[in-house]
């Protein structure tokens, strides 16, 4: 019998996390001072983790509980970690104790006032709900979720709580209304032109209501959806989007692609570590080679899926994986393989009280009993799916197995009653395996009380639809055995080049580990900025909130959410973009290198030699003011004071805008005595100078001049950075600290900036103890003062 997919709900994270992030994160979490920020962060470290690395869910968890007995607001530290608890729960399989777990931290939430998590609470109960069966329950949290999150104000909760109610009534068969409300979702995230991951997300989940009707229909949405996660690099989303996409592509009989697919999936979820997606692209190599009728690979990747599930106690895929390899050991005659994974898979079911999960296994060892003459335990478990509160496609296949029983006992009328409704349910939902049941069913029972009119006509039924199924059927293993045979040429031709280059560049490997390892470090730096601009735009928010309930200064708040929401995607537009163009200039780099080596093109390799260094000094300085910026928004910029020499700093800075310099022919020079010296932190000090040197020599055209100077000043030292660059108009200085739509601009040589040093800057000038001014003139050239307190004799 045809098995229903289950609805797998997309709760992915924003990061893509390594070991190295996850630490760092994880020590910014146990630094915090502030008990009740402290569980909130642990709270999206555990949720994050859970989604990426559950090797170190345990360890967090751990200490969280620890943290939570001893925290001084309880309240906070106890809705937190239940809900962390609760999810990690929910993800194991254990629907029963998450909902225990999330009904524990909802009342504390609602104490807090914190109708943020209260409303994304809701919503997690409905799906939960929704997970173990009972979709009364699970509609009736989502829908309290939409009707607070209209309440709240947030244009991003609102859309992921209608698209919640879209699954389930997609799970309920409700179709039209499933599209609906997907729809609704993906207009409310459309209109406020925000959260694009959210956005793949929501389009996921209406093409696969698609694909559940017409799976050819869906291919080409999956393709446009997999090229834009890739694009983005939404990993975890792009892993399921592969999965369906493999998953439609063999149920529409391409074989070739849906192998090509399978495989794409599972090497991605490797990437990620991610078992719960590798399991199902196992699974979809399984359906694949059981098609083609290669049942010894068939067999070992769908030995590997269970395998997966097993170790890693996947239980809310459990079904999902088995039913599929059930079918397959069934249809192969190895009842008792079939039987033991079946048995195991409901009795973790049931003890979980997962009734979505228990209605389809139920079916499937009722189906096996039937096939080893023990037709009593069939119809027992059989009645069990029809009196269980469940869908109606699984009431409907047992009610299938229950006329199959009835025509086998002879108990014509109850099989033709049965037939007649699974006969018509199959035909309105497409479910060819159901008419041909039914209608042999109908056949036989008419055959046996004598009524040959309608005998024949059922008949007539059932070999149309047997020939029609023979007919797909015999086209995709046809098609598919010649498919798989080139494909699996083409993927050695592959793995065949790919050791060939390998082999190629061997002696270049040291270089190849150090250019990554800068890679990475860049890379895991963004990762850590993403976590703490998350966090910080929620907390600016409730911020934001608190002053919008007190309805007071509404047109201040106005404007600094419109600047917090300019900063945030221009922070995002910095990762996406400019932070992106010098480190795609490292790409194949020692392929360049050895090419130009080879053809003693020595000119261009110096060339290129340079080109690189500003690319990595590019790449340095963009990561470094990223990570100093977002640390500044969560005050957690380190403040070292000590004795720094002035002229030291100058020094260390100079060689970075040596070739810049030169290349502009502008006449870079210093004026620091030997002695001045200023009490500050030396890592700040140096970002704040690079930043204003490198803001001179990109405004300051050629032949121009900069000249870095100081000053003792009223017990202070004051320090310049002067050129005679293109200068500002005064109605510019006001906002220049600020960052602020349409404030970026070109430098003389077309340099592109970002809008972010400036604001670095006086952040840091700040946290020292410091002021800074500036004064400039249209067309002569423009003079930052840094005034920070001298070292006390």
């Amino acid at each position: 019998m045809k098995k229903k997919l289950i609805t797998l709900l997309l709760a992915c994270s924003c990061i893509t996390l390594n070991a190295e992030n996850i630490d760092s994160l994880y020590q910014i979490v146990k630094t915090t001072e502030n008990d009740s920020l402290k569980a909130y962060k642990f709270r999206d470290l555990a949720l994050t983790i859970i989604e990426n690395d559950i090797d170190r869910i345990d360890e967090v968890l751990s200490d969280f509980e620890t943290f939570t007995k001893k925290s001084s607001d309880k309240t906070s530290a106890f809705a937190c970690y239940y809900e962390a608890k609760g999810e990690w729960e929910r993800r194991k399989g254990n629907g029963k104790m998450a909902v225990e777990l999330f009904k524990k931290a909802l009342p504390l939430y609602i104490e807090n006032g914190d109708l943020r998590s209260e409303t994304e609470l809701n919503g997690n109960l409905g799906f939960t709900y929704h997970q173990a069966g009972d979709i009364q329950a699970g509609l009736k949290y989502v829908e309290k979720a939409v009707q607070q999150s209209k309440k709240l104000g947030d244009p991003r909760v609102e859309a992921r709580a209608i698209d919640d109610l879209g699954s389930l009534h997609r799970s309920l068969g409700n179709t039209n209304k499933s599209i609906e409300y997907t729809n609704q979702a993906l207009a409310i995230y459309r209109e406020h032109n925000c959260c694009l991951r959210e956005q793949v997300i929501t389009t996921y989940n209406l093409v696969t209501v698609i694909a559940d009707k017409n799976p050819k229909a869906a291919i080409d949405s999956l393709i446009k959806l997999d090229k834009i996660a890739q694009e983005n690099d939404f990993f975890y989303v792009g892993n399921f989007i592969l999965n369906q996409l493999a998953a439609s592509l063999i149920e529409n009989g391409d074989m070739k692609e849906g192998l090509k697919y399978s495989y794409k999936a599972a090497e991605a979820a490797k990437k990620q570590n991610n078992l719960q997606q590798l399991a199902i692209a196992y699974r979809s190599l399984g359906n694949c080679f059981s098609i083609i009728q290669d049942d010894g690979k068939a067999d070992q990747y769908f030995s590997q899926a269970v395998t997966i599930v097993d170790t890693a106690g996947l239980n809310d895929i459990r079904t999902f994986v088995v039913s599929d390899v059930s079918t397959f050991y069934t249809q192969k005659g190895d009842y008792d393989k079939a039987r033991a994974i079946t048995e195991k898979s409901l009795a973790i079911a049931t003890e979980q009280d997962m009734k979505m999960d228990m209605s389809i296994l139920q079916i499937n060892l009722g189906d096996i009993y039937m096939k080893t003459n023990a037709p009593n335990k069939a119809k027992e478990l059989y009645n069990k799916t029809v009196k269980m509160d469940v869908i109606d496609t699984d009431v409907k296949y047992a009610k299938t197995g229950l006329a199959d029983l009835a025509l086998k006992n002879k108990d014509y009328s109850k099989a033709i009653d049965y037939a007649k409704e699974t006969l018509t349910y199959g035909q309105e939902t497409g479910a060819n395996d159901m008419v041909d049941l039914s209608s042999y069913t109908l056949y036989e029972a008419y055959k046996n009380t004598g009524r040959s009119d309608l005998a024949l006509k059922f008949y007539e039924m059932n070999t149309a639809i047997k020939q029609k199924m023979l007919n797909e059927k015999n086209i995709r293993e046809a098609t598919a055995k010649e498919l798989s045979y080139q494909f699996e040429e083409e993927k050695k031709q592959i793995e065949f080049e790919q050791a060939k280059q390998e082999a190629i560049y061997a002696t270049d490997l040291k270089r190849q580990k150090t250019q990554r390892n800068a890679f990475i470090g860049a890379f895991a730096g963004v990762a850590l900025l993403a976590f703490l601009l998350y966090r910080s735009y929620r907390i600016k928010q409730k911020s934001n909130q608190a002053l919008e309930e007190k309805n007071a200064l509404i047109t201040t708040q106005k404007e600094e959410l419109e600047n917090l929401n300019y900063t945030k995607d221009r922070i995002f537009a910095i990762i996406g973009h400019d932070l992106r163009k010098p480190a795609i200039a490292f790409r194949g780099i020692t392929k360049k290198i050895n090419y130009l080596i080879k053809k003693e093109r020595f000119d261009d390799l110096a060339a290129l030699g340079e080109s690189l260094e500003e690319d990595a000094f590019a790449l340095n300085s963009l990561t470094d003011n990223l990570l100093n910026w977002a640390l500044s928004q969560k005050d957690m910029v380190s403040y070292n004071p000590e004795k720094v020499y002035l002229k030291d700093v100058a020094e260390e800075l100079a060689p970075l805008f040596k070739r810049l310099a030169r290349d502009k022919q502008i006449n870079f020079k210093t004026d620091i005595p030997e002695d001045m010296s200023v009490l500050a932190d030396k890592n700040a000090l140096l970002t704040i100078m690079r930043n204003l040197i490198d803001n001179a020599v990109k405004f300051t055209a050629e032949g121009g001049d900069i000249t870095v100077s100081a000053e003792q000043k009223d017990g202070d030292v004051i320090t310049k950075i002067s050129d005679t660059g293109v200068g500002m108009p005064k109605e510019k200085l006001k906002d220049l600290f600020v960052m602020k739509k349409g404030k970026t601009e070109r430098g003389t040589a077309g340099e592109k900036g970002t809008g972010l040093g400036l604001s670095l800057v006086n952040e840091l000038v700040k946290i020292n103890k410091g002021i800074i001014e500036v004064s400039s003139q249209l067309g002569k050239g423009t003079t930052f003062n840094i005034q920070l307190p001298k070292v006390a004799a």
